[in-house]
């Protein structure tokens, strides 16, 4: 590993570890907030600096934190250090960012003028599955590619400040090891004790000093009363091996010197020990004994003379006195339950926070894409063998001939915090919050605790009605052709061109609080993030607003990313602040956060927008760059388009809470006339795309995709679909047959590590293995046992008792907590050869646990 790869891995540690540190302050806020002791709250900083110094992480599917291989990090050519700046692409250090028109075999050839943040391509055939090195990009192996933005001055900054960290770390272990000598020093004059104490003359604070052999050291001049439980203090540092990690912390804390919010975690940490040794001491003092010991406490305060000789990092000062004291006048010993709570909390906090996206997807690999053919003797896609994605409902794949707009007016939308919908008299109705005056309200209330849960009228004779998921703005479509709109005014999208202001944030937009007229002879509109699109009476198709890349943070792009100008070479966007028309004879639109697409009376599909992972279904041969800046017509003979997913309608009866499963945000989706349903983009198809940059992706490093579209097939998401995949697991499966058959049939599938049991469907389903690798357990929180007897959340244990009394076999109870509401439950299924597990809260089966019972049970 090079130097700058190095530094680049402890650059992005001291970044997400000031997040963690952000996050574990919240939580010491909630302990404290619940009385917890302060014991727990060292627990919580021991993520914070285990995160600082290890940069291995649990990989998983589901990780908090997304991998970088330390092959995308940097490249080194004979030329000089490659900048890698995060888009995949590099900058040579004293080279022109143009290349020069005659290059030379292996050189970058990409135009002058860029026309988006590339994301490098390998094609499927240099691609091995199941490898687990990366391709190699261009900018890695010759150190050639452009970045216009990023300045050869704007790395020479990076580089000396990447020396000036590492020139701090000698001096702060050099400082650290002088305090260590001196201290040393100054104690070596001292007469023994009782047992493992020292004192020393002219100091008045406590301490405990050494590493291997740690001594308590007190002063001469101590008052005789406070001797007791001074001693006692200092006896719990000594036991709890305190010492030891404050300088531990403090040699982690070197590493990122530079890094203020670090030092911050290290002086709570030691304000949290300190408090924590003092609960130890006082918790079962009376009162009057409390007051005595914060009685020394103050004392210390006093001396400021000892707190300055002693405030070096191998020993403990006694910081923060007044909080201390305070601490000790008030504190009680936590209860049982909120004792367990807190475990509780620092193990979930300890597994999500160092847990980390694997750098490269193992959803599918290469083989099981090569399946996907047509047969000879049939001609028909093998259905068996296509990749699956869940829609919604039924009737979402159904093209009604011939084709009228009505049939996809949206009468029904529901995002991530409101519910629209319009009645049978043609009123717009709807409820939830109001950030943004997304409700016509006249107002808005930026207090999520104020939001409109009472249905709101919004309008009379509306047609349709369409909003993003993130509740930026509506837009609803009336009988009479006129397009209105209101929420955010991001970008001038509501209130027109003149209305654009600088920003820095979305929500320092304007906002349009009551329905304000956009367009007039409208046929057709949809609403995506920052863009909307209208189709007209005449069938001509514009479009406005602006469609960003995948990442608000992208190295040198930053006022790119928040510009509002219509710029066309602007690496980061497209933009259009008024109307523009881009198609005529069409009959269909959509848009979506980062495409748009139109399908003509011809039945052509054009796509445009963001095109990192081929959504778009035109390959980087045709276009080098992120972005499709001009409608491209990819397919033929379509009757219907779908952008992020397959949906129109929702129905908030049967709306699933865990919306994501229908959500494929770069993935664009069409249906053929003939039926075919089609996919292009992001883990489709047998190409790959080498991603440095994190920011919205779900992880850096090589993706599969597709660039052109490719058949798949679609199943409507329900817990009863997925109760029928887990009714096809046998007992004794392999780990990899579970995996395969999950995967296969759409379900996600995930595993921490090799031999790890695998959770499925964000956590709804664990398969669990024997020593041998087989399937001997599955445990179900969703849903309903694989034979449909009984139902997770719904089934009450009289239900049970009364099922299983039936069939002539018994229940029994092998776990109760009389404290608590929880039971567990058993029942053997002696004619399946089944274990039955369930746990039981306050009278509704919550989690059941099916087991393989091995023969000698199931004889007895």
């Amino acid at each position: 590993m090079t130097g700058m790869a190095m530094m680049q891995i402890l650059i992005r540690m001291s970044i997400q570890g000031s997040i963690i540190v952000g996050i574990v302050w919240i939580l010491r806020m909630v302990f404290r907030g619940l009385r917890i002791s302060y014991r727990y709250c060292v627990l919580l900083w021991g993520i914070v600096f285990f995160y600082l110094i290890f940069p291995w992480k649990i990989e998983n599917e589901h990780g908090f934190w997304r991998a970088q291989p330390e092959s995308m990090v940097v490249a080194v050519s004979a030329d000089g250090p490659t900048v890698v700046t995060g888009l995949g692409t590099g900058i040579v250090l004293g080279q022109s960012a143009v290349p020069e028109q005659n290059v030379t075999p292996g050189q970058s050839t990409l135009p002058e003028q860029m026309n988006g943040t590339d994301a490098t391509t390998v094609q499927g055939t240099n691609f091995e599955a199941g490898s687990n090195e990366l391709p190699v990009t261009a900018a890695q192996s010759n150190g050639t590619a452009v970045m216009p933005f990023l300045s050869a001055a704007f790395t020479q900054v990076i580089f000396a400040v990447r020396y000036l960290w590492l020139a701090g770390i000698p001096c702060f272990l050099a400082y650290f090891i002088f305090s260590y000598v001196r201290m040393k020093h100054r104690l070596a004059e001292c007469l023994p004790g009782e047992e493992g104490v020292r004192y020393v003359d002219g100091i008045r604070t406590p301490m405990v000093f050494g590493i291997l052999r740690p001594q308590i050291y007190l002063p001469m001049e101590m008052k005789p009363e406070f001797y007791d439980c001074v001693l006692q203090h200092e006896r719990i540092h000594l036991h709890r091996r305190d010492y030891l990690w404050k300088i531990l912390t403090y040699l982690i804390s070197i590493v990122h010197w530079m890094n203020p919010v670090v030092w911050l975690a290290y002086y709570l940490l030691c304000c949290d020990i300190e408090k924590a040794c003092d609960e130890a001491v006082t918790e079962h003092l009376e009162p009057e004994d409390r007051q005595e010991y914060a009685a020394v406490l103050l004392s210390m305060a006093t001396d400021t003379t000892a707190r300055r000789i002693f405030a070096a990092p191998v020993c403990f000062d006694e910081g923060d006195i007044r909080g201390r004291i305070r601490h000790i006048l008030k504190c009680r010993k936590t209860a049982g339950k909120l004792a367990a709570l807190a475990v509780e909390l620092c193990i979930i906090a300890a597994l999500v926070l160092l847990t980390q996206k694997s750098a490269v997807s193992s959803q599918k690999t290469e083989e099981d894409f090569t399946e996907m053919v047509t047969t000879e003797e049939t001609g028909q896609v093998q259905e068996q063998n296509l990749p699956t994605i869940y829609i919604q409902q039924e009737e979402e794949l159904q093209a009604p001939s011939p084709f009228r707009i009505e049939n996809y007016y949206i009468t029904e939308r529901v995002t991530a915090y409101n519910h629209y919908y319009i009645d049978n008299d043609g009123i717009l109705w709807g409820n939830g919050y109001n950030e943004n005056g997304q409700l016509g309200t006249g107002s808005y209330e930026t207090d999520f605790d104020k939001g409109q849960f009472d249905d709101v009228r919004i309008a009379d004779h509306v047609v349709s009605v369409d909003a993003d998921w993130n509740n930026n703005f509506c837009i609803y479509l009336t009988e009479d052709g006129n397009l209105y709109g209101l929420g955010l005014n991001m970008a001038g999208l509501l209130l027109g061109k003149d209305t654009v202001k600088q920003v820095y944030s979305d929500m320092d937009n304007d906002r349009v609080c009551t329905p304000t007229l956009l367009m007039k002879n409208v046929r057709y509109a949809r609403a995506g993030r920052e863009a909307i699109i209208v189709l007209k009476e005449d069938g001509a198709v514009y479009w406005w607003g602006q469609l960003r890349t995948t990442s608000s943070t992208t190295v040198g792009g930053y006022d790119e990313y928040w510009s509002v100008t219509e710029n066309p070479l602007n690496l980061v966007k497209m933009m259009y602040l008024e109307p523009h028309k881009v198609l005529d004879h069409c009959i269909y639109v959509d848009i979506n956060a980062w495409n748009g697409a139109a399908i003509t009376e011809d039945g052509e599909l054009y796509l445009w927008g963001l095109n990192i992972f081929g959504q778009c279904g035109v390959s980087k041969s045709e276009n080098v760059h992120d972005f499709v800046r001009e409608p491209k017509k990819v397919l033929d003979k379509v009757s219907m388009v779908w952008l992020g997913g397959i949906r129109h309608s929702d129905d908030a009866r049967t709306f699933d809470a865990d919306i994501s499963a229908i959500r494929y945000g770069y993935n664009n989706f069409a249906l053929l006339e003939d039926g075919m349903l089609l996919g292009a983009g992001d883990k489709l198809g047998k190409d790959s795309v080498t991603t440095v940059m994190e920011g919205d992706l779900d992880e850096a490093g090589s993706h599969r995709c597709s660039f052109s579209f490719v058949p798949v097939k679609a199943v409507v998401y329900s817990l009863e679909y997925n109760r029928e995949v887990l009714s096809r697991m046998q007992w004794g499966m392999q780990r990899e047959e579970v995996r395969a058959l999950c995967t296969d049939a759409g379900l996600q599938c995930d595993v921490a590590s090799e031999n790890a049991s695998l959770y499925i469907e964000n956590s709804k389903y664990y398969c669990y293995f024997d020593e041998n690798g087989g399937l001997d357990r599955i445990q179900i929180q969703a849903g309903s046992s694989r034979d449909g007897r009984f139902l997770v959340d719904k089934t009450t244990l009289e239900e049970l008792q009364r099922n299983i009394a039936d069939a002539d076999d018994t229940l029994t109870q092998v776990k109760s907590v009389e404290e608590d509401s929880w039971e567990r439950w058993q029942y053997e299924d002696m004619q399946e050869q089944i274990r039955y597990y369930f746990t039981v809260y306050e009278g509704i089966v919550t989690v059941i646990e099916e087991e393989q019972m091995i023969n000698e049970e199931a004889t007895k």
